[in-house]
């Protein structure tokens, strides 16, 4: 044993001194809890295309739990003595960071050090080429490869205006780029490639292109072959403006309006074959192409009944043979009166006949016939069987000066705006029990209360106010106001007021109302639309346009009438996801002041006796009488109020059914309510009638 202790001394004596030269312990006494100081690194700057850095750190207060913060990377060094520490690293390590300039610092676990810039010298990069040549516009991305020379994991592509894009190191010589949505097509970028340190390479030239244009969706997603309304949204990505929208490979007029919906309007002929059709969108040129078809469906259409001859009959009468026009008739067709099918003659795609015995018109009432074509059917007509000496009567007279009147259909109530004069229901609206003639309730909605608008479900009732720029919002359930819509808050709208209102059917959150402005002649400030306290923001213009409105076929479409100047023009106005376009315009079919148009059954009637097919608009004949007006179609009924007394008009056959007397004058506004009812709104009295006439 004793022979043997002066070799492990040796041993032990040669280890520590090993130690000592090689890094793995130190006789300096060591701190694990000092703060560290950074005095200097060697070398202090560094060449970029090296693939391996070796770096000296000297200091005060290392240990070997030591980290050492560099750029983007916490990194473990070797450690050598408390005044010495050794890093080495990759490039890539290195530049995890990619900044000019590398900060470091070291960090003990009491605390780290002050912080030393470690330089970094760049080569001078090269451009040799890109592909491709040239980048999408939209939100088409591309990839590019960028060749050349001196590139580096911290060097990145920038195009024009200083746009850094995502950038990929692959080797001194290449460089991967994706760049996505830039500039406008036509034009043309500038590439380049630059290093931390601001040097760069001279530019390369892209073309700047279109993209393809991807087609998703339809709104709606199908039409009818003989369908009034041929407006179709398309929903997508990468529509440019100028882009061409093709139906069956024809160009069809239409809108790009943004970078993701574009509208058309097909063509009555597109949809006559009833057959589907491939929508495509062609971007222009420079790039653009062709989008992939998508398919249009088209439904074949269902028999249509536009009219009856003769229009109706009286009670007890004799056999008869009915001939009915519309559209849409097959030799397969077959009229159904009151339900059950009847032998049916066919005469042409537009007439049929069939005979109809004294047994089926015994009685007074509205006889019911729809046409059925297969598996499609048309919509009822009305036929209405009146009685010997059929006629109506005043019921009720309540002192009101009513400006509008809405008939609630759920409730059976008659609403009621009334004047600010009114000696005593100023400001309000009244709903009336019109089978009593009672008010059973009001609400102070606010100055001089004018048009109004009941929702279809008959939850809501929208107020326009004449002289305050708002329109306020009844909860029918609760008969209170529950939002109150502010013009004046909209900038764009300032000081204007609701002179007619809409509801649109299908959406009882949303309504459309025709403004006008104060003191101004035209006072027309366009037509808006809202969804519940918000506007769309695009609106029909102001002047020469709808000051009068009414409700249209479908729920994306309204009409209105120019009463204030001489172009008389009735419009045909489209309801779209960003707001209301004017689709149509026709003068020559309305030609008067003040007058107004009501909407039903595909018809429009207006305060002159005018009858107008609402799509195409075109004249289809008059009823021999002006005055406030009503149609009822379903009815077979069409009321006009002139001078003291109501005519009744057939809608299709537009001849006189019958009259009754009321006794009053400068009747304004008149509706229907309940099966046999009509109110009347006079200068200062509220009128009720009820009669066979009218409705059984």
């Amino acid at each position: 044993m004793i022979a043997t202790q002066p070799r492990r001394l040796l041993i032990a004596c040669a280890c520590v001194l090993f130690a000592a030269a090689c890094g793995d312990g130190s006789t300096e006494p060591i701190d694990e809890n000092a703060i560290p100081v950074l005095h200097s690194i060697e070398p202090d700057t560094v060449d970029a295309a090296a693939a391996t850095f070796s770096l000296r750190i000297l200091g005060e207060g290392f240990s070997r739990q030591s980290r050492i913060q560099l750029g983007g990377g916490n990194h473990q060094p070797t450690f050598v003595r408390p005044t010495e520490l050794r890093l080495s690293l990759t490039q890539a390590e290195l530049f995890a960071g990619g900044p000019a300039r590398l900060y470091m610092n070291v960090e003990n676990p009491a605390g780290g050090s002050n912080t030393r810039v470690l330089h970094v010298r760049y080569p001078v990069a090269g451009l040799t080429g890109v592909l491709p040549a040239s980048i999408a516009w939209g939100d088409t991305t591309t990839e590019l490869t960028v060749t050349g020379g001196g590139f580096t994991p911290a060097s990145y592509v920038f195009i024009s205006h200083n746009v850094q894009v995502v950038t990929t190191f692959v080797s001194p010589a290449k460089l991967e780029a994706r760049i996505r949505s830039y500039g406008e097509a036509g034009g043309n970028a500038s590439l380049i490639v630059a290093n931390p340190d601001g040097s760069a390479t001279p530019p390369i030239q892209l073309a700047i292109l279109n993209p393809v244009a991807e087609i998703t969706r339809f709104s709606p997603d199908s039409l009818l072959s003989d369908a009034e309304d041929r407006h179709i949204w398309i929903y997508g990505r990468r529509f440019v403006p100028g882009g061409q929208i093709r139906w069956n490979g024809s160009v069809r007029q239409g809108t790009i309006t943004s970078d993701s919906t574009a509208w058309f309007e097909a063509s009555a002929s597109d949809l006559a074959p009833g057959l589907p059709a491939e929508i495509t969108i062609t971007n222009p040129a420079p790039g653009g192409a062709t989008s992939q078809p998508a398919t249009f469906t088209v439904r074949p259409a269902p028999p249509r009944i536009t009219g009856a001859d003769p229009a109706h009959a009286t009670a007890g009468g004799a056999d008869f043979t009915l001939t009915i026009t519309g559209r849409n008739f097959s030799p397969q067709s077959v009229v159904h009166w009151n339900g059950v099918a009847r032998p049916t003659t066919w005469l042409t795609q537009s007439s049929l006949r069939i005979d109809v015995a004294a047994a089926d018109i015994a009685t007074p009432g509205s006889r019911q016939f729809f046409v059925q074509d297969g598996d499609r059917a048309s919509i009822a007509h009305a036929f209405p069987v009146l009685a010997p000496a059929a006629t109506a009567a005043v019921t009720h007279v309540l002192p009101l000066q009513a400006h509008d009147l809405a008939h609630d259909h759920v409730r059976g109530l008659v609403y009621a705006s009334v004047a600010s004069d009114d000696p005593s229901y100023a400001n309000r609206v009244v709903a009336i029990d019109a089978a009593s003639g009672t008010i059973t309730g009001s609400v102070l909605v606010g100055s001089d209360p004018g048009p109004l608008a009941i929702t279809d479900d008959a939850q809501f009732l929208y107020v326009g106010l004449n002289e305050a720029p708002r329109v306020s919002r009844i909860d029918l359930d609760v008969f209170a106001i529950d939002v109150e819509i502010d013009f004046s808050a909209d900038q764009q709208l300032g000081t204007v007021y609701a002179e007619d209102i809409v509801a649109i059917p299908g959406a009882p959150l949303t309504f459309a109302a025709s403004l006008r402005v104060a003191n101004s002649s035209p006072s027309h400030a366009g037509v808006v639309i809202y969804d519940d306290v918000t506007r769309r923001p695009v609106r029909t213009d102001g002047h020469t346009g709808a000051n009068r409105i009414t409700r249209g076929i479908t729920p994306s479409e309204i009409y209105g009438f120019n009463t204030e100047t001489t172009e008389h023009g009735v419009r045909r106005i489209g309801i779209f996801p960003d707001g209301l376009r004017e689709l149509e315009v026709a003068g020559g079919l309305v030609e008067t002041f003040y007058a107004d148009l009501e909407f039903d059954g595909g018809l429009l009637f207006a305060t002159t006796g005018s009858v107008i097919d609402a799509a195409p608009l075109s004249k289809r004949g008059m009823i021999p009488q002006s005055g406030a007006i009503w149609p009822e179609v379903s009815n077979g009924r069409v009321f006009v109020a002139h001078d003291d007394q109501v005519s009744v008009y057939h809608p299709a056959a537009l001849v006189l059914i019958g009259a009754a007397t009321h006794g009053r004058t400068g009747i304004h506004r008149v509706i229907r309510w309940g099966t046999d009812g009509l109110a009347l709104a006079a200068a200062d009295e509220l009128v009720l009638m009820r009669g066979q006439l009218i409705g059984q």
